[in-house]
């Protein structure tokens, strides 16, 4: 089982709302996203940081990886996504079946390297995260990729 962890999506992603694709960074506690499978939920926890501003453990795990327009399949994502390496990923078919030999998955962005379009994203190390939690784990839509969220736990603050 993997640990709860804040969604965390470079700042200027955009994200699938009732009301249309919305930059993350502009999400405030209360907004609602849509969601697979669960209609939408309201944002429960919002943070915007810096990368350089975490401790270097977290910076670890965080390290920016870069998905080009259509590296998952047409139009996935829709534009380029930074993602940190251990935002869960739900994937499916295309070539993502064809480098691991299965159809769907959900895996941490790291699997992904490997793939065409898929690389540690060039930055001068001031990338800018925006992390979220939800009332429950879900799956939401950033750049038209499926990423999982994970749920507001009381005492966490998504760095877990």
């Amino acid at each position: 089982m993997r640990p709860p962890r804040a969604g965390c999506f470079e700042a200027g992603a955009t994200i699938l709302t009732p009301e249309g694709a919305r930059e993350v960074a502009g999400l405030r506690e209360g907004d609602l996203l849509v969601t697979a499978g669960q209609g939408a939920l309201p944002v429960r926890w919002v943070e915007t940081c810096a990368l350089s501003e975490m401790g270097p453990r977290r910076r670890s795990a965080l390290v920016p990886l870069r998905i080009a327009p259509g590296a998952l399949g047409p139009a996935r994502p829709r534009g380029a996504l930074i993602l940190a390496s251990d935002q869960w990923v739900r994937v499916g078919g295309g070539p993502v079946a064809r480098l691991l030999g299965r159809g769907r998955l959900i895996l941490p962005a790291r699997s992904l390297l490997g793939l065409d379009g898929v690389a540690p994203a060039r930055t001068d190390g001031t990338v800018r995260y925006t992390r979220l939690l939800l009332d429950r784990d879900a799956t939401v839509f950033v750049n038209g990729v499926a990423l999982d969220v994970a749920m507001f736990r009381s005492g966490t603050d998504g760095a877990a």
